[in-house]
């Protein structure tokens, strides 16, 4: 890490950031599904983190082939050309 920043001043730059974003995707899911944009973010959540197992499991097999080979392998053939289009 730079050293003319603190571990801490960084750490809030990044929160902000994220935080920031949160509100920012929040508000553009309840301007397009209306009230049910928590379910909608939540659903999101939860196939970003299914994804995200998947790839961190495989990181340690050492499979080349990006995140979309690693999908391919792993899911079904619906889930697979859901996770391409991101």
């Amino acid at each position: 890490m730079l050293t003319f920043i603190s571990f801490w001043r960084a750490a809030a730059i990044v929160l902000n950031d994220l935080g920031s974003s949160a509100f920012y995707a929040g508000g553009l899911a309840e301007e397009a599904v209306g009230k049910a944009a928590p379910w909608l973010i939540l659903g999101v959540v939860v196939f970003s983190y299914a994804v995200r197992a998947v790839y961190v499991e495989s990181c340690s097999m050492f499979t080349r082939g990006g995140v979309y080979r690693i999908v391919k392998e792993a899911w079904a053939v619906r889930l697979r050309s859901s996770a391409s289009r991101h």
